[in-house]
This record gives structure tokens, C-alpha cells and sequence, in this order.
């Protein structure tokens, strides 16, 4: 899974530090667990709280899709490293593995 972020410019900006700010960015903030908005919404530059909020999007719909568990059941929890991962377990994936990256205006998610 791949998203170029670059082009993309928030309906009514990307906010400000603790902000979401715009319409779009307000509801996108709104579709992750609090722990995970107060995380994005620290990123003092937008390009940042942008990269941060689709790299948390992304995790959730390829855990919703490969996974076959709705969306808002998810359960996205991190590891001492910080290192995401699905607490979720299914009896067709017990532990479904991936990595989310992001490099300039891409985010990357690679899975098993």
C-alpha cells in the first residue's frame, strides 16, 4: 500500500500543533482512537501531521481489509519501541505482521 501525500492540501488546512484545524483534517482526526489523534495532532508542522494521519489510516484499513475486521473495531496498539501492531486476533490471521514508513510526501505499508 502506498499513499503520495505531496499534492494533497487538507480542505481548510492541515491545522496547527494540537489543531486539526480544517473540515477535512477535523474528520480524518476524528476516524482514529484518541490516544492516536493526540499523537498526529502533535506534529508542529502540517506536512508531518499530514504523513501522520494517513500512515495511521492506512495501518487501519489494511488491518480492516486483510483482516476482515470492521474499521472501528480495531484494535491498533504499539509495542515498548512504539512499533504498531493489531491486538486483534482472527483465527485466519493470529498475527497479521506489517510496517508503515514514510519518506518525503509517501507513506508506505508493507505486510506478510
Amino acid at each position: 500500500w502506498a499513499v503520495d501525500c505531496e499534492s494533497w492540501e487538507p480542505v481548510g488546512g492541515a491545522g496547527s500543533r494540537g489543531v486539526p484545524h480544517g473540515a477535512e483534517m477535523e474528520f480524518l482526526a476524528n476516524l482514529l482512537e484518541p490516544p492516536e489523534r493526540e499523537n498526529v495532532l502533535r506534529f508542529f508542522q502540517s506536512s508531518d501531521r499530514k504523513l501522520a494521519i494517513v500512515g495511521r489510516l492506512l495501518v487501519r484499513k489494511a488491518c480492516s481489509e486483510a483482516c476482515g475486521i470492521p474499521f472501528d473495531e480495531l484494535q491498533i496498539k504499539r509495542t515498548l519501541g512504539k512499533k504498531p501492531y493489531l491486538a486483534n486476533e482472527t483465527p485466519e490471521m493470529p498475527c497479521f505482521n506489517f510496517n508503515i514508513s514514510h519518506e518525503g510526501g509517501m507513506v508506505v505499508l508493507a505486510s506478510e
